[in-house]
């Protein structure tokens, strides 16, 4: 049996995982008026709405993924460059055209995540050393 153990790159795909699983419930389920006031937008249709909540469900997919690599001490180098590509581009854009402060404050949560994910790319080994000895 595989040995599991908690790591900090395990926290930081949990976090992620987190945060997506509320954002996708937004996407997905949110009133199409409460949407349109969080994100600062004014359309007739929550189908964008819908379908970004969609892409997020193939993104936790991914997240999965990656964690369960990363309990049994490996890293996934596909799923760490796809979420710092996913959180880096959403701070980038997010910052370039929301005019909205508070969506350009939390722009900040996303590059603090793809942040995150860059060191564990860069240093896969300590990304995997044990939180609890």
């Amino acid at each position: 049996m595989t040995d599991v153990s908690m790591n900090p790159l395990t926290v930081i795909l949990g976090i992620k995982i987190l945060v997506t699983l509320g954002l996708t419930h937004l996407f997905l389920f949110a009133p199409q008026k409460r949407l349109n006031g969080l994100m600062a937008q004014y359309g007739d249709s929550p189908l964008t709405y819908r379908l970004y909540g969609l892409t997020l469900l193939v993104l936790l997919g991914m997240y999965f993924s990656g964690l369960i690599a990363a309990l049994g001490g490996e890293v996934s180098h596909e799923v760490l460059a796809f979420g710092i590509l996913s959180n880096g581009g959403a701070a980038v854009l997010m910052q370039a055209w929301s005019g909205h402060p508070t969506l350009r404050r939390a722009s900040w949560i996303f590059a603090g995540i793809a942040v995150a994910l860059l060191a564990a790319l860069l240093f896969p080994d300590q990304a995997l050393l044990p939180l609890l000895s």
